[in-house]
């Protein structure tokens, strides 16, 4: 009974975030990383990191809904160890981050990073109930910085109450 109720959830969690997975081309992230005043290469990096993001939450789903362990491990270490503030940047570079992002940014990065960790250790434990609570913190984490950041590039969340209660905090 407990491994369908899990099913559902992942199918209803497939279709309500598929929207936001499929959303306008790569391209228009330069709209709103512009907004944030980065250069040309911290802008590339970020868009990268965020490709690959991308790429690794559309096949953790699948993999969780399958019970593939070590395939949901390994996507949700990727996210976990893609932190752009942890990359190999010039030390120009890291300082304009340090500069440029908001601190409100740099917390939800973090936290996004914190979670997928804890997704691949659920995941390395076979817990799937654990598994979908943090698959679910991490889907979280993308509307709370889309709504806030990217709105430019996601613009369905302009006057969203993710935005407004972003703004509150």
């Amino acid at each position: 009974m407990k491994l369908k109720r899990s099913a559902l959830v992942f199918c209803v969690m497939l279709a309500m975030f598929k929207p936001v997975f499929a959303a306008e081309p790569m391209h228009a992230m330069h709209q709103a990383e512009d907004s944030l005043g980065l250069s040309e290469g911290v802008r590339e990096l970020l868009k990268d990191e965020m490709q690959a993001v991308q790429t690794a939450m559309q096949a953790l789903l699948p993999a969780l809904a399958a019970g593939d362990w070590a395939q949901m491990a390994s996507k949700a270490r990727s996210i976990r160890d893609s932190y752009i503030l942890q990359r190999s940047l010039s030390s120009e570079q890291r300082e304009e981050l340090g500069r440029v992002l908001p601190e409100g940014f740099k917390m939800l990065d973090a936290q996004f990073h914190h979670n997928a960790g804890m997704l691949a250790h659920a995941a390395e434990q076979h817990n799937g109930a654990v598994a979908n609570f943090y698959y679910s913190r991490l889907s979280e984490g993308c509307i709370q910085c889309h709504s806030h950041y990217a709105q430019v590039r996601f613009p369905h969340f302009a006057g969203s109450a993710a935005a407004r209660q972003e703004h509150a905090h």
